[in-house]
């Protein structure tokens, strides 16, 4: 079932198709682009100021009584102090509360304090706004509930937030599997700004930064409309207000993988059209708020033209040729270059689990492979 906003996404795409081309970016109707913000709150939507050298963590948790606890764990066993910890359960239906509160009782320390706040099912960017609320430190880390920190972690990364003065830093976060094994690492410097991917681009994963808590009070809330995908878009916002961040070089978090997958990649590979959608979404409000932020420059329309193949890929997952078409569509006008056979000559390199099957519903596809082959001959 389309919302009244997806049914706006299809017009506008119906109008380009029958045009029978995707003309530059000006001359796309504004529905195709234009996108409500939700995220924005006043800066006094928490305190600017927090308690000098207490580390706020804010943990989400829904259903998951071991993984929380293994979380919490990890965080008490940070070299650093003083810490919060701030579990916020969003609607749980199994023993995860009462598993938190054991863990609270059981880590009970003058420096370290474990609190615990129940809600309905809203969702998780709804659970980490009410843990900021309730939070009172000066540094702020958001931490998954399936994931876990490294000891080091808050030391290290704090220490150069002291020395550099910079409003956040990040560290590299590794994929690990049930048994400890390493699978891949994550966490790549900023580019300058004015480079493709400054705003757009994924840098690190949630539990990679340590902000300042005036940051996130400038920030605003976390965007509680958007059902995946919700952290690409809280750190574009941080970006876009010109907030820059270094990069740790040092692994310092974990990112737990289920049966070979996080659960957000499970649910990628289970082909939920939800899923899909959630990620268009948050390409979408990413491009509206570049044009808040005097962000639209060629080299990130060029990055987000790639990031909306990626958007294609996923519904050509699902098998929604609309929602393939859509994003073609949006990725040709995105795109600064005139001529669209380069554009087509990345779509094809992408390649992405299954793109390429789904191509050929897109005609400008076609014919970019027949004048390639013609070239050629």
């Amino acid at each position: 079932m389309r919302t009244a906003s997806n049914q706006r996404f299809h017009a506008a795409s119906a109008w380009s198709f029958r045009r029978g081309r995707a003309g530059p970016v000006h001359s796309m109707p504004p529905t195709l682009f234009q996108h409500r913000d939700e995220s924005g709150a006043p800066s006094d939507w928490i305190a600017p100021v927090g308690d000098l050298s207490l580390v706020s963590i804010i943990i989400p948790t829904r259903n998951r009584r071991k993984q929380t606890r293994e979380a919490i764990a990890s965080c008490h066993r940070q070299t650093y102090r003083p810490i919060e910890v701030i579990v916020v359960d969003d609607g749980s239906t199994d023993d995860t509360p009462a598993g938190t509160e054991d863990a609270a009782r059981r880590y009970r320390d003058p420096h370290f304090h474990v609190q615990h706040l129940r809600q309905a099912h809203e969702g998780a960017p709804a659970a980490r706004n009410r843990g900021l609320r309730a939070s009172r430190g000066e540094f702020i880390q958001f931490l998954d509930s399936d994931d876990l920190l490294l000891p080091d972690k808050l030391t290290c990364q704090i220490e150069h937030l002291s020395a550099s003065g910079m409003p956040f830093n990040y560290c590299q976060v590794a994929d690990v599997t049930p048994a400890g094994e390493t699978i891949s690492v994550f966490g790549v410097p900023m580019p300058p700004p004015g480079e493709g991917g400054h705003i757009t681009g994924y840098h690190f994963h949630t539990a990679g930064p340590v902000l300042r808590r005036q940051v996130c009070a400038a920030i605003g809330r976390w965007d509680e409309t958007q059902s995946c995908h919700q952290d690409y878009y809280y750190f574009a916002c941080l970006k876009a207000r010109g907030y820059r961040g270094a990069l740790v070089q040092r692994i310092l978090a974990h990112r737990r993988r289920h049966n070979g997958a996080t659960i957000a990649q499970q649910a990628q590979r289970d082909g939920s059209l939800d899923y899909a959608l959630g990620v268009e979404q948050a390409t979408l409000k990413v491009i509206a708020l570049l044009h808040r932020h005097g962000g639209w420059t060629r080299a990130e329309r060029r990055h987000l033209a790639r990031q909306m193949l990626f958007d294609a890929a996923m519904f050509a997952q699902v098998a929604d040729r609309k929602g393939v078409v859509r994003c073609l569509h949006r990725a040709s006008a995105v795109s600064p270059g005139r001529h669209k056979l380069r554009f087509y000559r990345i779509l094809f390199r992408v390649w992405w689990r299954g793109i390429g099957d789904v191509m050929r519903y897109h005609p400008s596809c076609r014919q970019a492979v027949g004048a390639k082959a013609r070239r050629r001959e």
